[in-house]
């Protein structure tokens, strides 16, 4: 509760202009869809983000028919879902749990976005997967999915995972479930407005790489200016290339070193951050839970808050007038090389071999408890 209370008062020092002016992106988007009872999202308003969001936020802006009580009530939604997180990883986390109860990276993005409302599928399907209920699990990750994409890149390393390991039809109920749930969330944007539904993919793909990302060092330099005629499209190829070889990586080692779904789950959500094209300061509370979940070292944790903080200061003086925008634009390289550095080393470590903390049979008739690990 501390915790929450800490992240609600950093919104409220600077929301002013009855949310015109907001320190995360809540208030923003209400005024930039405009929702009400006859205006739906992605039918008649377009939203950049996926379905589930669109519905949760179309539910809120009934309720909350200003950007106050808007901001207000996504709010609510987030903290019950930050406790419901909290559950979630009490049993598993021992000691770890204050990584997530006092982390940095929650009291200051807790309620900057709807990121808490992919994180809890996320985590709900590791745990239904580690337990063997694959449907269950690919249920959840769809849900994840439809919600922030990154839950659903965990299905290709534990379905490969639930194949090489004999179970094959545990590898197609997790696929299945997983496509199942997915298509019955869109299903019903989809069929009343195409566009509409399809709108959040061609607005991320006209983005050029944002200013914080790795690919942008690539397609727009901080040194110079942009060299290529469509940085735009060479961002998309160059972050789906990356991904996919990434993700390859994670289902080899995945099998090959009978990975626990956490670690899976850790090497996958990193990867995705370093070589999306698109950064925002906020993603950094997907992979807190991973530090709960998986023995990494104290001092690696110590550095990602460090660097998660140095990040918010940069970016968010510079757009507040705190920080002035020369002393930024030269100290966000930096920040941001000392975070891919932590992301990349808490990759290393979910890939280094931690076992599973059940494993299968060749035949899946058997499951057998693999030592814990501390």
């Amino acid at each position: 509760m501390a915790t929450l209370i800490a992240a609600a008062l950093l919104q409220l020092a600077v929301y002013r202009h009855g949310g015109h002016t907001a320190l995360g992106d809540i208030p923003g988007r209400y005024f930039a869809w405009r929702l009400r009872l006859n205006a739906f999202p992605y039918v008649d308003r377009r939203v950049e983000y996926p379905v589930v969001i669109g519905y949760v936020a179309y539910v809120v802006a009934l309720v909350g028919r200003t950007a106050t009580s808007f901001f207000a009530l996504s709010a609510l939604l987030n903290a019950v879902l930050i406790l419901v997180m909290t559950r979630l990883l009490y049993d598993r986390g021992g000691p770890r749990l204050w990584r997530w109860v006092l982390g940095l990276p929650v009291v200051l993005y807790a309620f900057h976005n709807w990121d808490v409302l992919a994180m809890v599928p996320a985590v709900l399907g590791i745990y239904a997967y580690e337990r063997g209920s694959d449907g269950s699990a690919g249920a959840w990750l769809g849900l994840g999915l439809s919600t922030k994409l990154f839950p659903g890149l965990l299905v290709p390393p534990l379905a490969a995972q639930r194949w090489c390991s004999g179970d094959r039809r545990g590898a197609v109920r997790l696929v299945m479930s997983a496509v199942a749930v997915t298509v019955a969330v869109n299903a019903p944007v989809a069929l009343a407005a195409p566009s509409g539904w399809s709108y959040p993919a061609r607005f991320q793909g006209a983005r050029h790489a944002t200013w914080g990302s790795l690919i942008s060092w690539v397609t727009t330099p901080p040194w110079g200016h942009p060299w290529l005629a469509h940085p735009a499209n060479v961002a998309n190829a160059l972050a789906a290339a990356l991904l996919a070889l990434g993700l390859g990586l994670v289902c080899v080692l995945g099998v090959r070193r009978n990975l626990n779904a956490a670690a899976i789950g850790a090497a996958a959500v990193g990867i995705f951050m370093l070589t999306n094209k698109v950064f925002s300061p906020n993603y950094d509370l997907w992979l807190v839970p991973f530090f709960v979940l998986l023995p990494v070292a104290r001092r690696t944790w110590v550095a990602f808050c460090a660097a998660d903080l140095a990040v918010f200061i940069v970016v968010f003086g510079r757009f507040h007038g705190i920080v002035d925008a020369n002393v930024a634009g030269h100290l966000v390289p930096y920040a941001i090389l000392v975070r891919a550095v932590v992301i990349v080393g808490l990759i290393a470590f979910a890939l280094g071999g931690l076992p599973r903390r059940r494993t299968r049979s060749v035949v899946g008739a058997v499951d057998q408890r693999a030592p814990r690990s501390s």
